[in-house]
């Protein structure tokens, strides 16, 4: 009798400790491992820490290209490798009217492209690096321009810098952030040293365009042609590079083609209008700049470079396709 009861103890003991177990591995109410797997996902990674080193950068020897056509950002969900492998977007027809999204190099924001058809196989291959004005995205910038590259033999690339929300510096790419994801994107789609690479920004983008192409100058291997500066001028409040004195005592944009836009009426006529841009003339010519020409329109407002009918982005662009590095 007292061995009976000590075996119907000990069978109560392992039922308990099982059902305990139970409890302990599959919660109430948890979804199992491979619902848990299958979730759909955020279209927006989480934010990793910025990073200021460049990836690496385009050289003259021919690349290799894949037939891979980028997904945009909505379907991957994740940032790029920092691997770069090199891709080819297609160019069987012109996508100037139909840009593609393409992602940074982090991942937290993306590209909107368009090319000319055949893209690929031009020597040299143009392309149009645009920063938007604040608070602006890139495809509220690139329909901006769209009305002005459609019909031409210039790619462009609308960066969405902007974090969404926030005026702070903080809210958008730094300058070497802006660079990193240029080179990132020659490199990727095989560009060569001997392709037209222009940057342009409008507004609060091209307050930073003199930051972006002070960090591409002193990399030592310079990727950026030309710079359009449209209705932004150069301010000391935006730091050109961390250590100022890399550029304080010398000509840090020695021969660079530069292209300055206004508008006659612009609200802020000191900062964004053509009183700001003739100052920041000045500026560049003494940092070594070769300033092309200040395109104005009498009549235009701040928006005047997109939205004049004097057509100014087809001015720029002639006057750019006149250097030899275009041709």
């Amino acid at each position: 009798m007292k061995h009976k009861l000590l075996l119907l103890i000990g069978v109560g003991v392992v039922i308990g400790l099982g059902a305990l177990a139970l409890v302990v591995l599959v919660p109430s109410g948890q979804t199992d491992v491979s619902q848990r797997e299958t979730a759909a996902r955020p279209l927006t990674p989480p934010e990793p820490p910025r990073q200021g080193n460049m990836p690496s950068i385009r050289t003259s020897e021919p690349r290799v290209n894949s037939t891979e056509t980028p997904p945009a950002v909505a379907d991957t969900g994740t940032a790029p490798s920092q691997s770069i492998t090199t891709k080819t977007l297609d160019d069987s027809a012109s996508t100037l009217a139909n840009p593609v999204k393409v992602a940074t190099s982090d991942g937290r924001h993306l590209l909107l492209v368009g090319q000319p058809k055949g893209q690929n196989e031009k020597h040299p291959r143009k392309i149009i690096f645009s920063l938007p004005g604040h608070g602006s995205t890139a495809e509220q910038d690139y329909a901006a321009w769209k009305s002005h590259i459609t019909t031409g033999d210039y790619a462009l690339a609308s960066i969405d810098w902007w974090d969404g929300a926030g005026e702070k510096i903080t809210d958008y790419y730094r300058p070497d952030e802006v660079l990193r994801e240029i080179r990132f994107f020659l490199d990727t789609y095989g560009y060569q040293d001997d392709d037209f690479v222009v940057l342009e920004g409008f507004s609060r983008g091209s307050a930073n365009t003199y930051g972006v192409k002070a960090y591409d100058v002193v990399s030592g291997h310079a990727v950026i042609d030309a710079v359009i500066s449209a209705s932004g001028k150069y301010q000391s409040d935006f730091p050109l590079t961390p250590d100022q004195s890399i550029y304080a005592a010398g000509k840090l944009y020695q021969g660079v083609p530069w292209i300055l836009v206004c508008g006659e009426k612009d609200d802020n006529p000191e900062r964004d209008g053509c009183i700001g841009m003739n100052e920041t003339k000045t500026y560049l010519t003494g940092m070594g700049a070769q300033v092309l020409n200040v395109l104005s329109d009498p009549r235009g407002g701040h928006g005047a470079f997109h939205q004049s009918p004097l057509k100014l982005p087809a001015q720029a662009l002639k006057l750019l396709d006149a250097l030899p590095a275009a041709r």
